[in-house]
């Protein structure tokens, strides 16, 4: 994944549970981060060999993905979180898997599940749980899958609230 950013000048976010890195500073990445205000950037070439990565982005825009959509997706799969950033995944892995894996492990079936989200990337679990609740900023797409869109910037409360959880 890394030569394919590299060659076509993409930079790389690696992220853990602990914070992130990026592999370079370019104009979409500068951008991207802006967008999500978010610009206490640290580069490090170095983060996914010094620690473990829960994820990865590549920062990009449509145009270039359409270029590598080839490249990328016949290792990892792909999901659009932002109109500058896609998620990489490993094949096969989703949010919405890892929801249904979890269920096998519960002996009853029946239960009623939540999600709560804000990005594309939570799009696999919208259509896995019975309820999906997004976030007021939430992409368009993850809106129209949900079942409660919070109106405040306490979406994760309101929509606890919401559906009676507290």
């Amino acid at each position: 994944m890394l030569a394919i950013a590299n060659e076509y000048n993409i930079g790389t976010g690696f992220f853990n549970q602990n914070g992130f890195a990026l592999t370079m500073d370019n104009p979409i990445v500068q951008q991207h981060m802006r967008s999500m205000g978010s610009m206490d950037i640290e580069f490090n070439e170095k983060f996914f060999v010094e620690q473990p990565v829960n994820f990865m982005n590549l920062y990009l825009n449509a145009k270039t993905e359409r270029v590598i959509r080839e490249k990328i997706i016949a290792v990892s799969d792909i999901e659009r979180y932002a109109p500058l950033a896609i998620d990489i995944l490993p094949k096969g892995v989703s949010k919405g898997q890892a929801i249904n894996l979890l269920l096998e492990k519960v002996s009853d079936s029946r239960v009623t599940t939540y999600a709560l989200g804000n990005q594309n990337n939570d799009i696999s679990m919208f259509k896995t749980v019975n309820y999906g609740m997004s976030m007021k900023e939430s992409t368009a797409e993850l809106k129209k899958l949900s079942s409660y869109v919070a109106k405040t910037d306490n979406g994760v409360l309101e929509g606890l609230k919401h559906f009676k959880l507290i």
